[in-house]
């Protein structure tokens, strides 16, 4: 059979009115990301050059594709439509090229990890390493963040993948939940509620708890059901990471709020109770972003860590653990 596009002529074929394909990733970028600085951060570029960029290809196609907010910079229609049509040749094209580069053994073979610290250390440093033992031609790297950097991460592209704690769903990212864990209360060893297995909502009334600040719509049920009951709220110290609230609670300032897989990690520091009359649970997933392109080293990872954590989470359904 005759590929007729073989016998095109340059004068025949439909010319791009001089769009270059840098322009096309810079544009895509900014449109998904809502932001010129992050998508500079994600293609490793100036601000100034991701501008000028969007300008060449507005310029190049007569239209307006990009509009400023006051939050973000969003599509105009002409711009969803190109957006839509280039992520689709983007993904062919960057596929393409990945299976020449993978059969020659050249593809990209790195994979950023991102997760916070206490599980970084403490759930995926083992993952990591008997992953790397197995593919030493891939360069993993992990970046031990707080939850909001994690986020950041991912959006910018410098996270390939990140393993955290994520409550419902986000158009941005595909969320993969892989377990769940019951909040606790850990009580200091010079604690009254010291050695309690339970403790009521009315013991808490003046109580001082400690929690990390993700874990603040966790506090935020605890108070509202005890306003429901009448009850004053408890003091609270919110903190930024796990190695303060264990000084603090080391020290006797409070009460902490806490996973019960970490809890049981930290027993030294006090004793666990769970909380009368509340189900509080603290949902984990394998979280990626939902428009950057998978290489074939993120995926084997991915397919990799999704094996691990099914069978190693400790309260997974492997374990016979049911999620509530």
């Amino acid at each position: 059979m005759v590929d007729q596009f073989a016998l095109m002529t340059p004068t025949t074929r439909t010319s791009l009115h001089g769009i270059d394909l840098a322009e096309l990733e810079t544009f895509a970028a900014v449109a998904e990301l809502g932001s010129f600085s992050a998508a500079a951060t994600r293609l490793h570029l100036g601000q100034p050059s991701v501008t000028n960029r969007i300008q060449r290809l507005e310029e190049a196609v007569r239209t307006k594709l990009l509009v400023r907010t006051t939050r973000r910079v969003k599509t105009t229609p002409e711009g969803a439509r190109l957006l839509e049509e280039s992520v689709k040749a983007l993904d062919a094209l960057r596929g393409l090229v990945d299976s020449f580069l993978t059969d020659v053994g050249c593809g990209q073979r790195h994979v950023v990890v991102a997760s916070t610290p206490f599980m970084a250390a403490g759930l995926l440093s083992p993952i990591l390493r008997d992953y790397a033992n197995r593919n030493q031609d891939i360069e993993i790297k992990l970046l031990d963040l707080r939850q909001a950097d994690i986020v950041v991460a991912l959006e910018s592209g410098s996270a390939d993948v990140a393993v955290m704690g994520f409550d419902g769903e986000d158009s941005r990212f595909f969320v993969e939940p892989f377990g769940n864990d019951e909040i606790v209360l850990v009580m200091p060893t010079i604690h009254r509620l010291f050695g309690v297995a339970t403790a009521g909502l009315d013991q808490l009334a003046s109580a001082e708890l400690i929690l990390i600040d993700q874990y603040q719509p966790m506090l935020e049920t605890i108070v509202s059901s005890m306003a429901a009951r009448g009850l004053a709220p408890p003091r609270s110290h919110i903190v930024g990471n796990l190695g303060t609230l264990l000084g603090m609670l080391e020290a006797g300032m409070g009460i902490a709020l806490l996973p019960r897989s970490t809890a049981l990690r930290q027993q030294h520091c006090g004793s666990i109770a769970s909380i009368a009359g509340l189900t509080l649970r603290r949902n984990y997933a394998l979280v990626s972003p939902r428009k950057t392109h998978q290489t074939p080293a993120v995926k084997s990872f991915c397919e990799y860590l999704r094996s691990r954590l099914a069978g190693s989470w400790p309260l997974s359904p492997a374990n016979g653990y049911k999620p509530s």
